[in-house]
């Protein structure tokens, strides 16, 4: 195709409106509460890749979309807290927001370049039933892009391995859609979001047949029987999975019951202390988080990440002590701290103390999945000339090491699956804790670099889906707020305030059932 400024002119046309399709649909985001456009709001894309002469120029027009989703969607990132950045660049601190908002949002729009150049690339047609035309055959549409949107963004392109951080994932937005939501304990978040992609696929061939448009033939239906056969399936798969909510719901009760004998007291000490940002008095510190704890009653005490930030396998007698106090209060204490091994390498990490631990032997869960850039970077990269941009939260340049295998804690014989701040986006991590037996999800979690309201909102929403996902309570434990305990069901039972020193309270219940997602999923 020949690239003129009459080239150049539509494709400028497009992008605008793309930037502004992508916008409005990143306000599918939790806190925005715009979650029926998750339903609707990627025909505009689908529409303007059909009309894609090559797959280059699918993939730019993906890319404006997928930005500017994201720029709306992880807005958050512009108020970053300055202790997020060392002293040298803390001056700069909005400079530095406004980077990583910017280089987040464009790592995360390849992502929908990636799925909108293979759409363009593979030959498609409407409906689920392939066709051959020509000697060629053509995938159908409403099959083939729902797996291919979960491969790219649930799958390969926000894996670990990715340096990616899956935030903006769109099943999220569909959190408080109770009824719909519940089909994750089947088919989990992966699931959810391959129904969403059908329902924006099954709406855009819809109006493909009506406009009649040539380059929208990959979406539109070879004939009347595609087309009815069609619809008859998304809505079987759209209504079936509401109707399984509904009936998950009523079950609420005999799910209660089933675990009468399972509860225990959970208290979440939020402390709202900005350590790293000011200079801290240690007694001061360790006062606060002693007093939340003797206010709260026997049972389980979540301490946030890096509570205490030292390293637990060098400081034994501290948290020896720890155990000792714990044990007054009749209570187990999970604790966010650090952690290192015999080769000094450094670990994020959480252990429990107090009465139903071993008095001779600190139980230790060190995190698996860091945060890229913020907890570690590769060594590779930081051998390069743009290592020195990369700095990290530790002391030490290459940041933390991460950690593998299964770790559970245990209080009265009741297994807890540890999981420390941004851990929770790890469906991985969720299930196999519970496949080892794990019967509730507790996350520690820093919250003192994002002082905003909207981050605490997508936090319950991944909680809620990991809840959902697994049918296990989750305990959602931060260090100034919002904290939360969430149920099997996704619903916020109780939260904290954000900027206030408190203890949150609830009696939880443990299970033991396995949901068909947390069996199969991997």
């Amino acid at each position: 195709m020949l690239r003129d400024r009459a080239y150049f002119k539509q494709e400028i046309k497009a992008w605008c409106l793309l930037a502004f399709c992508g916008s409005l649909f990143g306000l599918i985001a939790p806190g925005f509460e715009q979650w029926y456009l998750a339903w609707v709001g990627l025909v505009p894309l689908l529409f303007c890749v059909c009309q894609s002469s090559y797959p280059p120029q699918a993939f730019y027009r993906g890319l404006i979309f997928g930005y500017a989703y994201n720029l709306v969607y992880v807005g958050w990132i512009l108020q970053f807290s300055p202790i997020v950045w060392p002293e040298n660049i803390r001056s700069l601190y909005l400079v530095a927001n406004t980077s990583v908002w910017i280089l987040y949002s464009l790592q995360q729009g390849t992502l929908f370049g990636a799925f909108a150049f293979l759409m363009q690339w593979i030959p498609l047609t409407g409906g689920i039933i392939a066709v051959k035309e020509r000697g060629t055959w053509r995938l159908p549409s409403l099959l083939v892009l729902p797996l291919l949107w979960v491969l790219i963004f649930n799958k390969l392109g926000n894996s670990q391995g990715s340096m990616a951080l899956p935030w903006s994932l769109i099943e999220y937005s569909q959190y408080d859609f109770t009824s719909f939501a519940q089909i994750a304990s089947v088919i989990g978040g992966i699931g959810i979001s391959a129904i969403l992609v059908m329902a924006n696929v099954m709406v855009a061939s819809l109006f493909a047949n009506i406009l009649k448009k040539d380059f929208l033939k990959p979406l539109s239906f070879a004939n009347k029987t595609s087309k009815l056969s069609s619809l008859f399936f998304a809505q079987c798969i759209i209504f079936g999975a509401i109707a399984y909510g509904h009936l998950h719901l009523q079950d609420a009760s005999a799910c209660a019951q089933r675990s009468k004998d399972k509860k225990q007291s959970y208290s979440i000490l939020q402390g709202n202390i900005h350590f790293g940002f000011n200079q801290v008095n240690s007694l001061d510190h360790w006062n606060t988080y002693m007093q939340l704890a003797a206010q709260s009653p026997p049972g389980v005490c979540i301490w946030p990440e890096w509570s205490m930030p030292i390293s637990i396998s060098e400081y034994p007698g501290v948290f020896k002590g720890m155990d000792i106090k714990a044990r007054q209060n009749n209570q187990d204490w999970i604790v966010g701290a650090l952690d290192s091994d015999s080769g000094k390498k450094s670990y994020n990490a959480a252990t429990i103390v107090g009465v139903s631990s071993d008095p001779n032997k600190i139980e230790v869960y060190r995190k698996q999945w860091l945060v890229p850039f913020g907890e570690y970077s590769p060594r590779w990269l930081l051998n390069s000339p743009f290592g020195g941009l990369c700095g990290t939260l530790t002391p030490r340049r290459e940041g933390y090491k991460a950690a593998e295998g299964t770790t559970l804690f245990t209080s009265k014989h009741n297994k807890i699956v540890p999981l420390i701040c941004c851990e929770l986006i790890s469906p991985e991590l969720a299930a196999r804790g519970t496949r080892a037996g794990g019967g509730i999800l507790v996350d520690c979690s820093n919250t003192m670099w994002f002082q905003t309201k909207l981050l605490g909102e997508q936090s319950f929403a991944v909680c809620a889906m990991r809840a959902i996902e697994n049918h296990r309570y989750f305990v959602f434990g931060t260090s100034i707020g919002p904290s939360a305990f969430i149920d099997w069901h996704g619903k916020i039972l109780s939260q904290a305030p954000i900027d206030k020193s408190c203890t949150l309270t609830k009696e939880i219940m443990y299970d033991e059932h396995l949901t068909p997602f947390t069996r199969w999923f991997r």
